[in-house]
């Protein structure tokens, strides 16, 4: 059944939850057996034991939090140690992916944001600079050990990183004839 990455219908998810009922094998065994994560199977069977088997269905949709919600959730977890299973099911968040990614902008000082309905991101427009700031740009990148995001910020640039794509040593003028 190994299908990593991929949904499950709600059939198989119901089918496998009874085959692991009916198995007498502990979750470890029976996910390994099965070929799916122990965590796909726990989140399972607790929306199972919530009678919430519309949470089991596949979406097709983009879910939309609200700002509290992820704070919230967060928090919870930060803070009150709550499993990420149990932020799952208290919020109605679609998958703990969803609250590692929230957790990680929070920890990486990236402001949580409500989500928009289809969440577009909007690219910054970049700025025309000159041969000699894209040399300085790419020689101070190197200096700092490609740290493209505090290049990009340092020089108020949005992509650096063709200007680095080659090695140091084979380093030429010829990328640096792009806008940034």
């Amino acid at each position: 059944m190994e299908k990593q990455g991929r949904s499950y219908s709600l059939e198989q998810k119901l089918d496998t939850l009874y085959q692991f009922k009916h198995s007498g094998k502990s979750m470890r065994a029976f996910t390994k057996d099965f070929g799916i994560a122990f965590v796909t199977l726990k989140k399972w069977l607790g929306l199972e034991q919530l009678e919430d088997f519309k949470a089991l269905e596949p979406s097709h949709e983009w879910k939309r939090y609200s700002q509290d919600t992820k704070n919230a959730a967060v928090h919870d977890r930060l803070v009150n140690g709550l499993s990420q299973l149990d932020i799952v099911k208290k919020y109605q968040i679609s998958s703990t992916s969803v609250l590692r990614r929230w957790v990680n902008q929070y920890t990486n000082g990236k402001e949580i944001k409500a989500t928009s309905k289809g969440q577009t991101t909007h690219m910054k427009q970049g700025r025309t600079t000159s041969y000699q700031e894209r040399i300085e740009i790419a020689q101070y990148a190197l200096a700092h050990e490609k740290d493209y995001h505090t290049t990009a910020n340092h020089f108020n640039v949005w992509q650096i990183t063709s200007l680095i794509r080659t090695s140091p040593e084979t380093f030429n003028g010829s990328l640096l004839m792009m806008d940034f």
